[in-house]
């Protein structure tokens, strides 16, 4: 009997560990053992030979990939609503066992056209016969009888049908101060450093996951108060990009507002940016279209945002009772920094030593002739001073040894 009651103890108190360790996790239900995903997008079942379960990504279950997928899994993740096994399952686009932000960002990135190595928009099925072609034939020949109690016969079979995509690590770049003189003059060593792991660590999860529920959450929108930077992906390549704005007394800018300014192009559009006024209630970023000359097209509302939000058109086929309109998405966008050239920094490096040389030549020659041969005997303490000629107009000047 009292053997029968330690082990008994001992067993709640694994199970108290189990839970408390569980508490806080968000994890994705697997998918079934025995389902495969297909290795091509595409939402057409007749293309697979078996029985459909699912559409990856797809966690309103309406067929299609969109944003509303990705905001579904924002509100998963900050448990405002409850997925069911199905859409759960399909929700883990990056096969972590989890589904989280980076699930919602990946699915925003390829619903603007991305190049995402996921399986989004990939049919998951239940193929009518399995292919162990590809696994070695040496898995399959352990009698059923052998296995134990402990561990279950469908081991195998779980690394037999889980798909091979990778997954992607989405990484998230924390703007830093300009590195225009400091990358050719000092060390790699340092340059490379300049910033504790610490403070990286941080700020690379906040990126990524602090600004992504801002589009969610009133409470870390700003609207107002100092005055903020917005980008614009031009993803349907309108001619005259223009921001417009309001604030209580009415319009900045008459329609349709101020040029956007040009800041660099990402690979495949243009991005513009707008300095946001304090103040400033509502944006419309508009354009004219390029199949339609003189015909500007325009987003709609924007009340929300946030520094550094970079937002791009998309259309919405539920809108409008089902007619479409345009709407838009948004993705943290990180400023690019502009690397001085080795040139460039050579020459700044040899004037300023020019300088440095004419000027101490200058004042030693003025010394030695006022104060006689003994001022030129001068104590070593050590200690050198140098000068920096703040040539780029920095508004504050830090030096790192």
């Amino acid at each position: 009997m009292q053997k029968t009651r330690k082990l008994i103890s001992m067993l709640l108190a694994v199970m108290m560990v189990l839970s408390m360790c569980t508490v806080g996790m968000v994890s994705a239900s697997a998918l079934p053992e025995n389902a495969v995903i297909s290795d091509v997008e595409g939402n057409d079942a007749t293309s697979i030979d078996g029985e459909l379960y699912g559409l990856m990504g797809d966690t309103d279950a309406n067929g299609t990939i969109n944003v509303k997928d990705a905001t579904q899994i924002q509100k998963f993740a900050a448990k405002l609503v409850e997925l069911d096994e199905t859409s759960e399952a399909l929700a883990d686009v990056d096969l972590d066992g989890k589904v989280n932000v980076k699930d919602a960002t990946a699915i925003q990135k390829w619903v603007a056209k991305y190049d995402v190595d996921m399986p989004i928009n990939c049919l998951v099925y239940f193929p009518t016969q399995e292919t162990t072609a590809t696994e070695p034939t040496t898995q399959a020949t352990v009698p059923t009888s052998e296995a134990s109690e402990d561990e279950p016969t469908t081991a195998a079979s779980e690394d037999e049908t889980k798909p091979s995509v990778p997954v992607i690590v989405i990484p998230t770049t924390v703007a830093t101060e300009p590195t225009e003189t400091t990358t050719a003059t000092e060390p790699t060593e340092t340059t490379v450093a300049t910033e504790p792991s610490e403070v990286v660590t941080t700020a690379e999860a906040t990126t990524a996951e602090v600004t992504t529920v801002a589009q969610e959450t009133e409470a870390t929108t700003v609207v107002s108060g100092d005055a903020v930077t917005i980008y614009f992906q031009n993803n349907w390549m309108w001619g005259d990009v223009c921001a417009y704005a309001w604030d209580d007394a009415g319009q900045v800018a008459e329609w349709p507002g101020v040029a956007m300014t040009f800041v660099e192009n990402d690979g495949d559009y243009d991005i513009y940016s707008y300095e946001v006024p304090a103040g400033i209630k509502g944006i419309v970023i508009s354009g004219t279209k390029d199949t339609a000359p003189d015909t500007r097209d325009q987003t709609p509302d924007i009340l929300e945002w946030y520094d550094g939000q970079c937002f791009y058109m998309m259309w919405d086929s539920s809108l409008n009772q089902g007619a479409g309109g345009n709407a838009v998405d948004s993705f943290q966008y990180v400023v690019p920094t502009e690397a001085t050239t080795a040139s460039t920094a050579a020459e700044q490096t040899e004037a300023t030593t020019a300088s440095t040389a004419a000027e101490d030549t200058e004042a030693t020659t003025a010394s030695t002739t006022a104060q006689g041969t003994e001022a030129t005997t001068v104590a070593d303490d050590g200690m050198y001073t140098i000068y920096f000629t703040n040539n780029r107009g920095w508004e504050k000047v830090f030096v790192y040894a």
